[in-house]
This record gives C-alpha cells, structure tokens and sequence, in this order.
C-alpha cells in the first residue's frame, strides 16, 4: 500500500469517516506499515490492523481505546500518552519501547514481548497478564 493513500485512510477514520468500507477507509487490515505516517493526535479507536509495524516511531496522544493490535511490532518505539484501553497486543513486540504517559487499562498482552520496555506515569490497571 502506498504510504499516502494509508495516510488519507488513517486520517479518515480518525474524523470518524473511516468506518465506510465504501470510501475505502476502513482500517481493517492485516500487517500494515505505520513508518512514517503522521499518527500524532489520531483516533484509531476500533481499528482492526493486528501484526502492523509502528517500530522506531514516536507517537503522541494516539487513541488505540479496543484496537487489535496482535503480532503489531512497536520495538525501539516512544509511546507518548497513547490510549491502549481494551486493546489486544497480545504477542506484539515492545521491546525497548519507551511507554511515557498513556494508559493501557484492561489491555490484553498475552505473550507481548516487553524486554527493555519502560513506563513512566502509565496507568497499567488491570491489564492481563499484569504489567509492571
């Protein structure tokens, strides 16, 4: 996919435009590729886009809030308060990620890799398994 068009589609969905298959806008996708988007900002609430590639990024005020982000790859990322609420990240790789703000309340991350991870002023809240 050409980076511009997933742009405009990312872009669509968070002004609430994006849940139109008809308009091509839909953000129900397996393994796309965020570098280099601008994310900063974005509602991407509901997103269906589980083994995607967000790795080396810095995100801002991303809302994630019940996303399926399974197998997404966020390594070397700087998660800025992100909203992750109710997303599933179940075995998605954050390693070395630097989690700054945010919360990850009742996120599923069965199997994520979190080697090297920090958090900083993150709500972690129920998140299963427990994150520390």
């Amino acid at each position: 996919m050409i980076a511009h068009d997933l742009q405009q589609r990312v872009d669509a969905f968070s002004t609430g435009q994006g849940k139109n298959r008809a308009l091509g806008t839909f953000l129900e996708e397996l393994g796309l590729d965020f570098r280099g988007l601008h994310l900063d900002d974005r509602t991407l609430a509901g997103a269906v886009i589980p083994g995607s590639n967000f790795s080396g990024m810095t995100l801002q005020n991303v809302n994630f809030y019940g996303a399926n982000l399974g197998g997404a790859d966020f390594s070397g990322t700087v998660l800025k308060n992100v909203d992750f609420t109710k997303a599933n990240l179940d075995n998605a790789n954050f390693t070395n990620a630097t989690v700054v703000g945010g919360t990850w309340f009742r996120a599923t991350c069965i199997e994520a890799q979190v080697a090297g991870i920090s958090f900083s002023g993150t709500n972690l809240e129920r998140t299963f398994p427990e994150l520390s």
